[in-house]
């Protein structure tokens, strides 16, 4: 009996001690770690402030309209649809060529300011080469394909753009990311913050010394289906879902491939962008590459921030640049012949 009170005592001096431990992690040193530009951190008040589990499972998740956080330095402002753009009616000006932009936090513009996103400047230089466009930014963060495409099939299509743009990054094969978050995971700064650099360590050293996957071998294995079963199937037919719809219904359709920041030259997934150009090529979708953009450019000097390689305004700019011409084409092209077979516009 005595025996069994004493682990009774021990155990609840042990959940005492660590219950105290994680006060003082939360209460005095995380907020000296927190300089409001932690990865992992700042995506932590993006998940609690900004964004909701959607009701579409094909979805996953959706931002909050008319939400505002403050997020890697910079401003974040969703508008009634819940979009990081200003107010936009339903029914474009006549006249305008609306273009709409779906991607993940590259388009969203993590790290970087409303006006300085692909979307924005792209809009600009548009605008200023005498084009009546508006490019709206779709971009969610930690969406992958089949959930901008389903975004778009559930919502987007509403806005009746003439010409869509898929952003697409590397990691867009990835599985549906999942929300049961235990309540550390939650509500605990300091739990996000060392469960984040314990997981990057071991990253680097797995069971008995043995080396884990580093992010090329990472980012290679999102193709290979006996890895990843389902993300670049999955990835390619929501892709020929979009197309078929925008055939259907007489949009263009652009596939932009957004290159990983943190080695340019050699490229080191070279054979992934030959297998996105085919696929595109199959589907008769217009197609850019975006990594002769900064080909040659310091890879850091695109980051956010050195441990945050997510393009910063001086790569969105390049960025920019590069898709100016190839819009100016598919508008010069005018809307194409909608083709009714297999339409299903909502």
């Amino acid at each position: 009996m005595n025996r069994r009170r004493n682990v009774s005592i021990n155990a609840a001096v042990v959940l005492g001690t660590a219950a105290i431990i994680g006060l003082v992690l939360e209460l005095a040193v995380v907020p000296i770690l927190d300089d409001g530009m932690q990865y992992d951190l700042e995506m932590w008040r993006y998940a609690r402030n900004l964004k909701q589990v959607s009701g579409n499972r094909e979805l996953g998740h959706v931002h909050r309209p008319n939400a505002h956080a403050h997020l890697m330095g910079v401003d974040v402002q969703t508008n009634s649809l819940g979009l990081r753009d200003r107010d936009i009616p339903m029914e474009k000006r006549p006249g305008t060529v609306r273009i709409l932009m779906l991607g993940d936090s590259i388009t969203f513009g993590w790290g970087v300011p409303a006006d300085m996103t692909m979307a924005k400047r792209l809009e600009k230089k548009l605008q200023e080469s005498g084009l009546n466009a508006e490019v709206i930014n779709a971009g969610v963060g930690n969406y992958n394909t089949r959930m901008e495409v389903a975004y778009f099939l559930a919502a987007g299509h509403k806005l009746a753009p003439d010409i869509v743009v898929l952003n697409y990054f590397v990691n867009d094969a990835e599985p549906i990311p999942s929300y049961d978050n235990g309540f550390l995971e939650k509500h605990l700064k300091s739990y996000v913050y060392f469960a984040a650099r314990w997981d990057s360590a071991m990253r680097r050293i797995g069971k008995a010394g043995e080396q884990k996957t580093d992010w090329k071998t990472y980012y290679r294995e999102l193709y290979d289906d006996r890895v990843n079963p389902g993300g670049w199937s999955g990835a390619s037919m929501a892709l020929e879902r979009l197309a078929q719809y925008c055939r259907a219904n007489g949009i263009r359709l652009l596939f932009v491939n957004v290159p990983e920041l943190r080695e340019l030259d050699p490229y080191p997934f070279a054979d992934i962008s030959t297998l996105l150009q085919a696929k595109t090529s199959h589907l008769s979708i217009e197609y850019l590459d975006l990594l002769d953009s900064v080909r040659g450019e310091p890879p850091a000097s695109l980051w956010v921030t050195v441990p945050d390689p997510h393009p910063n305004a001086r790569a969105m700019e390049r960025f920019a640049v590069a898709m100016v011409e190839p819009i100016r084409k598919l508008i010069k092209q005018g809307t194409p012949k909608p083709d009714r077979v297999g339409s299903h516009r909502q």
